[in-house]
């Protein structure tokens, strides 16, 4: 019987119904796709790490003893760079019979023998450039590779050229611990939640206006003898069959464009789309829960029109008890403050009552505002603020449910761009800690003996686009307080290479900065410790304790460097030997920095080093800057693009409420037209009721993101400067109120409009 009125229902149904059923089913397919894309993000990159996690940094648990142990191998990773795009290079070096290999790497290669990706092999084919790391001897598969644009290459070495910088084991990683900050994961996943939101407030929306239209439907049907069971029974299955059919389109669409939407989100090398599949009880949950929150929302939203039929009408005003919720969510805003300021929970509980009590507060108290905000328009004299504020103050509840999910995306992103400010630093500008200039190399080589160095720095010097180059022997000041990075070599040389300021060097035995003199002020004798000894020897040999390992800092110091004190690539202190007459013959140069005239002899430079010494590490300004902020404009973008699909949702959900509230309130909006209103002011009435509430309740959920982010991150001060990272919301809302305008647009274009006012 049901499937049967169901049937008939829909056979005569008209373009308002069609219109209706299309943004319940294309709502629900929307929130499913965002949902799964968004929890398989976390998935994927875990992925990626693990698949790349026999390249990282030994686990010290497995550390072969080469006395002992016969068979280990060494791995050591080092970045390069063709073409301007990065890749990974990872040494690796088998003693004795070696280990088994990684998954997608058929064999370790032989010294001299390198393994490539496919992308990788196909680059180098291109640039004539085939040779650039070895002989090739095989593919990569994709087991062992970030995703299918992946630079990788897998070269062997000799045991002895990687000994100084990597650790024998005896069994390679195969996964690791996730890489996300506890915070932040707890943010993201709230964000994740919150999707669930949009998709039940227009399902809300849109059964309540299909049953508010089909009134007369409802009425001959309880007349002809049909009872309320069945009615009820007919609406649920309705809203349920639209929201089964949504979340499996959502599903459908997520497979098809998961792999073209990967890059868009995740840098590169984004993923394979087979890795962007999200945990199996979040598939569950959004397959279930959303067919089920939308059959029972339908329910409840459709009862009074089942139970009273014949009564049912729209009614101008709802009922009162908005000021109680207000007080019951300001109640829950001060628990949440108290439970996160005062210590007395746990830091991931804090976040967790900072966020979930922002949010209830929020829900609760948007009724009442916007009740509060009618009342205020009601005191204009101008027609359409005195409309706008009628409809306000009658509805209060049917404008906060239409802007809560954009307010709630307001409020999660606000309190992420607070809590990690330096994440919308790193993605909008430079930071202070890289002082590298654009137009050098720097080049560490921390397994090369002083001979090799020196080979490296004629051969570097002998191109054609340097204009300088020095060897460095890198140490540091240790002074209670920070430790002090020093240079010790040619002063002039090394500012020239370095492209630092030509006064840096004072002429005197020691050139230092502020920072330092003030640290070192009062200080007795300081000693240079840190100091690489001459003689390279294994990472994990017994160090020589007879050997020297420091230098006295010499007493003749002036201050003429301007390095920053948060600098971690540029030295707060330069020794000049030839002036100090310093002999730092024991010990060696891991540093070599190079001027360019060119930048294109980036490359020559980083071809010259590796092939010197595999391990050399060379970096750029560019590639420092990667390096030191890559993985925070990783999570940034993650919060963007999260609450730019939250606000396409968002915008979907103002645009079905606002029609929804024009057919309720059709009655009203006829007599008015009837009466000489013009239609423009009804328009104008309509949008300012959605704009209103839209703008206030956004500026509250801004400043209570920025108290939520101060009890996440106690004792520090709010970056107001990190709110420009929230100009793609803001974008976002500008999209929410053009949806209101659209919506505003269809104003009396009803066809119940119409029929009442001709009444």
């Amino acid at each position: 019987m049901t499937r049967w009125l169901l049937s008939r229902l829909w056979r005569g149904a008209g373009p308002w119904q069609w219109l209706l059923g299309g943004v319940l089913l294309s709502t629900v397919a929307l929130a499913t796709l965002v949902v799964l894309f968004l929890a398989s993000i976390p998935v994927a990159l875990d992925r990626q790490e693990n698949r790349l996690a026999w390249t990282q940094p030994a686990d010290w648990t497995q550390q072969a003893d080469p006395q002992q142990d016969p068979d280990y191998v060494m791995v050591n990773t080092v970045r390069d760079e063709v073409g301007g795009l990065d890749v990974l290079v990872v040494n690796t070096a088998v003693h004795g019979a070696g280990i088994p290999p990684p998954s997608g790497v058929g064999r370790f290669p032989d010294p001299g023998d390198v393994m490539l990706s496919p992308a990788l092999h196909d680059l180098l084919t291109a640039r004539d450039d085939l040779d650039r790391y070895g002989r090739s001897a095989g593919m990569l598969a994709p087991e062992a590779l970030a995703g299918p644009t992946a630079l990788m290459a897998v070269r062997g070495t000799e045991p002895d050229q990687l000994s100084p910088v990597a650790v024998p084991v005896l069994s390679l990683a195969v996964s690791r611990g996730t890489t996300l900050p506890a915070t932040l994961a707890l943010t993201l996943t709230l964000a994740g939640v919150a999707m669930l939101t949009p998709p039940l407030l227009l399902a809300y929306v849109s059964t309540r206006a299909a049953s508010r239209s089909r009134q007369r439907q409802t009425a001959a049907l309880v007349i002809a003898g049909a009872p309320r069971r069945l009615l009820t029974r007919l609406v649920a299955v309705e809203a349920a069959t639209g929201a089964v059919l949504g979340t499996a389109v959502g599903l459908g669409a997520f497979l098809l464009v998961r792999g073209l939407v990967a890059p868009l989100v995740v840098e590169a090398p984004a993923p394979f789309a087979a890795d962007l599949v999200p945990p199996w009880p979040v598939t569950v949950l959004t397959v279930l829960l959303l067919p089920l929150g939308v059959a029972a929302i339908s329910v409840r939203t459709a009862r009074r029109t089942v139970q009273e039929p014949l009564a049912a009408r729209v009614t101008a005003r709802e009922p009162g008890g908005t000021w109680r919720w207000a007080a019951a969510g300001v109640l829950v805003l001060l628990a949440g403050v108290v439970g996160g300021a005062s210590g007395v929970l746990p830091r991931s509980q804090a976040v967790l009552a900072a966020m979930a009590s922002g949010a209830v507060f929020l829900l609760c108290v948007a009724p009442a505002l916007c009740r509060g905000i009618g009342a205020a328009l009601l005191r204009s004299s101008r027609g359409t603020a005195l409309l706008a504020g009628g409809s306000l103050a009658a509805a209060p509840r049917a404008a906060a449910r239409m802007v809560s999910t954009a307010v709630l995306a307001v409020f999660v992103a606000s309190t992420f761009v607070i809590a990690f400010p330096t994440a919308v630093d790193a993605s909008y500008r430079d930071q202070p800690v890289i002082e590298q200039s654009a137009d050098t190399v720097s080049v560490e080589l921390l397994a090369s003996p002083p001979p090799q160095v020196q080979q490296l720095v004629e051969r570097i010097a002998g191109l054609a686009q340097v204009e300088a180059v020095a060897a460095v022997v890198t140490g540091q000041v240790q002074t209670g307080r920070s430790a002090l990075a020093v240079w010790i070599g040619d002063c002039q040389a090394i500012v020239e290479a370095a492209a630092m300021d030509p006064s840096s060097c004072s002429g005197r035995a020691v050139s230092q900065t502020p920072l330092a003199e003030s640290e070192l002020a009062g200080a007795g004798e300081v000693e240079i410790t840190g100091l690489p000894p001459a003689e390279v020897t294994s990472l994990v040999a017994v160090p020589d304790f007879d050997a020297p390992s420091s230098l006295a800092l010499p007493v003749d110091r002036a201050v003429s460097l301007s390095t920053s004190p948060a600098a971690v690539d540029r030295p707060q202190i330069i020794v000049d030997v030839g002036t100090a007459e310093l002999d730092a013959s024991a010990f060696r140069p891991t540093l070599v920095t190079v001027g360019l005239s060119d930048a294109e002899a980036v490359e020559d430079v980083r071809e010259l080093a590796l092939a010197v010494d595999p391990t050399a590490q060379v970096t750029t300004r560019a590639s420092s800057q990667e390096g030191f902020d890559g993985g925070l404009r990783r999570y940034y973008w993650l919060m963007t693009w999260g609450a730019v699909l939250t606000m396409l949702t968002a915008a979907a959900g103002v645009f079905t409420g606002a029609v929804s509230d024009h057919i309720e309130r059709a009655r009203v909006t006829s007599v008015l037209w009837a009466l000489g209103t013009p239609r423009g002011t009804l328009r104008r009435a309509a949008l300012l009721a959605i704009l209103a509430p839209l703008v206030v309740l956004s500026v509250l959920a801004s400043l209570l993101g920025v108290l939520s982010a101060t009890m996440i991150i106690p004792g520090t001060s709010p970056a107001w400067a990190a709110l420009r990272g929230l100009w793609p919301v803001w974008l976002g809302l500008g999209l929410t109120g053009a949806a209101g305008g659209a919506a505003s647009w269809l104003l009396g274009a009803t066809s119940a409009t119409q029929h009442i006012r001709h009444e």
